[in-house]
């Protein structure tokens, strides 16, 4: 345990002094700030807006700075060779990946407390359309000034990481706002209501944050499993393809189980369409492993011009069949038997695509938020189920991520 500590403790420090952190964290604290200002364009729907944006843009910006932490803690440090230092000593890779996910999930965890806090001010803050709490926007967006000069001067007078620093500097002065918000009563007509005691927060959009820092501690998981493997822009490609096929698990799971045989062979006349995800796919893998080529001779605008030649000439062939109304009225046999068999799979077909992709939208309860019912509030066992789901998440893709990891070969590209 001392091991893991220790690493995850490095890898704590090391995404806290990135600057892409502290940068991603701002444009969220800003973008958050700015939903009670946006109130005035639309009709007594302020606090739907501020709690839609904020969650929305809090897990988004969650999921970049997940994929952006774990590409540097991982990927870099095994291209690098520095993981060779790591593994030198007493310390098994299973250890260093499960600390790598342990200390992504702390800096993701700060990231999603200080904007979490945000969210919940500015709740508070745009209680009316026309005139909203200003003096708690306005130190709001003063503190944030403040910790960037705490961390400019801790920089330039001790030469310690901006980054860091302004990301201790905005933790500690959110929280302190907020417990000094949460303690103020209502904004009513330009004026506290002394009278009426303390507003609190909204206990239901306390309960989403929670929500959302799980969705956030799965997504740091599932990008440092690959990370063991892939570069920053393939990850982020595939995190957040995994991310939008999640969004829409519902959708998917609930149209291929209504789906009609008929429909299959409609589908099944733009078959040339599976060329495309294909050819990307034999694309980039050429691409990427251009240095290990058989034939010296092939230069890379040669493979680039081949493949988009065949991906324009399969679009140009969709776009020709559907200006021109081409359909067959009368599907060939092939089609038919394929459509046989994709209509006799379809439910077992779209229950395993329902299992293996992360369903996100069991964290995203913002209805029971915004329809001011309390009959629809969300129960507290809920959140105890959300977790056992997520724990179970991180399980599969720290073990995936250990398993990927285990014969990957570190120290090659220092070598060469």
């Amino acid at each position: 345990m001392s091991i893991i500590y220790h690493i995850a403790k490095n890898t704590l420090r090391e995404c806290l002094r990135q600057p892409i952190y502290i940068i991603l964290m701002i444009t969220t604290l800003v973008i958050i700030g700015c939903y009670p200002i946006f109130s005035w364009f639309v009709f007594r729907e302020q606090e739907k807006l501020v709690i839609d944006g904020s969650l929305a843009s809090i897990l988004l910006f969650g999921l970049i700075t997940a994929v952006l932490c774990s590409s540097h803690a991982v990927f870099r440090e095994i291209e690098s060779g520095t993981v060779l230092l790591i593994l030198s000593k007493p310390v098994s890779r299973s250890q260093f990946i499960l600390a790598k996910v342990v200390g992504i999930g702390a800096a993701l965890t700060i990231f999603v407390v200080v904007t979490g806090l945000a969210a919940l001010m500015m709740l508070r803050a745009a209680t009316d359309q026309f005139r909203f709490d200003h003096n708690v926007i306005i130190a709001y967006f003063v503190l944030m000034g403040l910790a960037n000069i705490y961390g400019g001067a801790r920089n330039y007078f001790t030469s310690r990481s901006y980054a860091a620093e302004c990301t201790k500097g905005l933790t500690v002065l959110m929280i302190i706002l907020a417990t000094i918000v949460f303690f103020l009563p209502e904004w009513s007509s330009s004026r506290y209501n002394w009278k009426e005691g303390s507003a609190m927060y909204n206990p239901e959009l306390a309960m989403e944050l929670v929500l959302i820092l799980f969705a956030v501690w799965a997504m740091g998981a599932m990008a440092v499993a690959f990370s063991t493997r892939l570069n920053l822009v393939s990850n982020m490609t595939v995190c957040m393809s995994i991310f939008f096929l999640g969004l829409m698990s519902n959708y998917i799971y609930h149209n291929l189980k209504d789906l009609e045989r008929t429909r299959i062979e409609e589908m099944l006349f733009s078959w040339h369409l599976l060329f495309i995800p294909v050819c990307i796919f034999i694309w980039v893998l050429s691409i990427k492993k251009y240095n290990e080529r058989k034939d010296p001779k092939v230069k890379r605008w040669e493979i680039h011009s081949v493949f988009s030649v065949i991906i324009l000439a399969v679009i140009s062939k969709s776009i020709f069949n559907s200006v021109n109304n081409v359909k067959i009225s009368i599907p060939p046999d092939w089609m038919k038997s394929v459509a046989s068999v994709i209509f006799s799979i379809k439910d077992v077909l779209a229950e395993n695509i329902y299992a293996i992709l992360p369903n996100w939208q069991k964290f995203w309860i913002v209805d029971t938020i915004t329809d001011g019912n309390p009959d629809n509030a969300m129960p507290l066992e809920y959140l105890g189920y959300s977790f056992s789901y997520v724990v179970l998440f991180i399980a599969i893709f720290t073990l995936l991520g250990i398993m990927l990891f285990s014969n990957k070969e570190v120290g090659n590209q220092t070598i060469q």
